[in-house]
């Protein structure tokens, strides 16, 4: 297993590596690199590992492409380092990808407020959420709507608000692909 893990370290000491997929499932891997380079990184983050964490911060300056799979206790600790903290801006991003296990009960709240008007993806050109808006304000929009170039989310109520407090009535002119998705509910006759 050390072995393995040396091998690793050795690849990422000697190389350029400008893409990494890792799932949290074989952590022993990776014992928090000091990555700082990728471009693109697709990451499973189960149970709030904080290697995932680093790693996702880390990169917060090269990355131009992510993709995070997660668990509604990782989506918490990602709003928490991304949205909440101003000292990380994703300013290379374009395209972020959002996958969540599990559906909230109800969206994630800025208790503080503090950053209320920090842009974390000033870049970003393409979201995808593969869950209805996980947030209780329009975070992950600020700083790059009117650049959006691709939307793709599921609605629900909270994402209508959301959506709505973004005047989407003026479209930003480089929207090119917008495609919602309106789940099912349960209680919802066939």
């Amino acid at each position: 297993k050390n072995d393995i893990v040396q091998s690793f370290r050795h690849l990422f000491d000697k190389t350029l590596v400008c893409a990494l997929e890792l799932d949290s499932q074989v952590p022993w891997v990776f014992n928090a690199p000091e990555i700082s380079f990728l471009t693109r990184l697709n990451i499973r983050w189960l149970n709030s590992s904080v290697v995932e964490e680093k790693i996702i911060t880390s990169n917060c300056k090269s990355l131009q492409e992510l993709v995070v799979r997660m668990d509604s206790e990782s989506l918490r600790n990602l709003w928490r380092i991304i949205v909440n903290h101003d000292q990380y801006v994703y300013s290379n991003l374009r395209k972020l990808t959002l996958v969540l296990d599990e559906q909230l009960d109800e969206p994630l709240v800025n208790p503080t407020r503090i950053a209320d008007e920090h842009a974390p993806f000033p870049s970003l050109t393409h979201l995808k959420l593969e869950t209805c808006y996980p947030l209780g304000d329009c975070a992950l929009f600020r700083g790059n709507f009117a650049k959006l170039q691709y939307l793709d989310m599921d609605i629900d109520v909270n994402s209508a608000l959301v959506l709505a407090e973004l005047e989407l009535s003026e479209t930003p002119d480089s929207l090119r692909h917008a495609k919602f998705y309106f789940p099912r509910h349960p209680e919802d006759p066939p």
